[in-house]
C-alpha cells in the first residue's frame, strides 16, 4: 500500500457472543457532495454484515456493474461459499436495511429490506464458528494527495444482535 493509499475498517460492532444467530442494520447511506471517492476501480466502500466466514451487504465501486444510466451506486453483495454474488444496486442517500443470520436448520440467511436475498449452502452451528456476528464499514481508497478521506454523512438508524 503507499502513502497514498488509505484502508480504513471505520467501524466495526461485534456482539462478542458466538451463541448469538445474527445481526442487522438500517443504514442510510452516503449522500451529499463527496458523498464518496473512488479514483481507481480497486478502490471501494463497504457497509456488510457478517456472522462466522459470511459477510453480506453494500458496496460502493467505480465500475460498470455499480451504474445505472452512468451514475455510480450501491451494490448488494453477499459472499462466504464460493465466487461472490451480486444484486440490487441503490441510490446515495437510500436507507437499507441489511441482515444476516442463522436460521433454524443453521443455514446462513442474507436479507436486504426483510427479503431473502441468499441463503447459503453450508451449515453453521451455533459456537462451531470462530468470529461473531459483526457490522463492519470499510474502505480502500487511493486518495492521491488528498489525505484523509473525505468526510461521509452516514447515518446508522438501528443495529442490533440477533439471539437465540
Amino acid at each position: 500500500m503507499s502513502e497514498t493509499t488509505e484502508y480504513a475498517k471505520l467501524v466495526k460492532i461485534k456482539t462478542g457472543n458466538l451463541a448469538d444467530k445474527g445481526f442487522q442494520a438500517k443504514i442510510t447511506l452516503p449522500s451529499g457532495s463527496p458523498a464518496k471517492t473512488l479514483p481507481l476501480i480497486w478502490d471501494y466502500i463497504n457497509f456488510y454484515v457478517g456472522i462466522g466466514t459470511y459477510e453480506c451487504g453494500l458496496s460502493c465501486k467505480d465500475q460498470d456493474g455499480w451504474k445505472q444510466n452512468g451514475v455510480l451506486k450501491w451494490r448488494v453483495f453477499s459472499n462466504g461459499e464460493g465466487v461472490p454474488k451480486y444484486g440490487s444496486l441503490y441510490a446515495d442517500g437510500t436507507t437499507v436495511k441489511i441482515s444476516i443470520e442463522r436460521d433454524s436448520q443453521d443455514k446462513v440467511v442474507f436479507k436486504v429490506n426483510d427479503s431473502p436475498v441468499r441463503t447459503f449452502n453450508n451449515t453453521l452451528p451455533s459456537g462451531s464458528y470462530s468470529n461473531e456476528a459483526r457490522l463492519i464499514i470499510a474502505s480502500y481508497q487511493s486518495t492521491g494527495v488528498a489525505v484523509p478521506l473525505a468526510i461521509w454523512s452516514v447515518m446508522l438508524l438501528t443495529i442490533c444482535n440477533v439471539q437465540q
